[in-house]
């Protein structure tokens, strides 16, 4: 309960770590699956400023977030992704700074979205 007071952002279902990199050689690189996926997370963080539902400057401190997921998504596997796209849409400065992470995973979310609520925790 206490969650729904707090900064919550309606985001495109995150892509897997097996979707989203690609060899060629020695190198590895993003998909194009994974830079649509950045795109539209930065697209949906600057929506969500614009309408003033997200605030202007990335959060600081340490942060704890709930990530909300379809339980058909494998969930370690979808959580990088997802925080270096927030990351690059400037939701926060690094993602070491989500010090608290839960994933929670919803037979009744749809498998193409998610959620990911985020605040700022006290450091003690």
């Amino acid at each position: 309960e206490e969650w729904l007071t707090n900064t919550v952002l309606e985001l495109p279902a995150p892509v897997s770590l097996n979707a989203g990199y690609s060899r060629g050689g020695r190198n590895v690189y993003l998909t194009t699956r994974a830079r649509n996926f950045k795109r539209s997370v930065i697209e949906c963080c600057h929506r969500a400023r614009s309408e003033r539902k997200l605030k202007l400057e990335p959060f600081c401190g340490d942060l704890e977030a709930l990530l909300v997921i379809s339980d058909r998504l494998d969930a370690d596997n979808s959580v990088k992704f997802l925080l270096d796209a927030l990351q690059d849409a400037l939701l926060f400065k690094n993602d070491k700074s989500v010090k608290i992470l839960t994933v929670l995973k919803d037979e009744n979310l749809e498998k193409n979205k998610c959620f990911f609520y985020i605040r700022e925790i006290d450091a003690d």
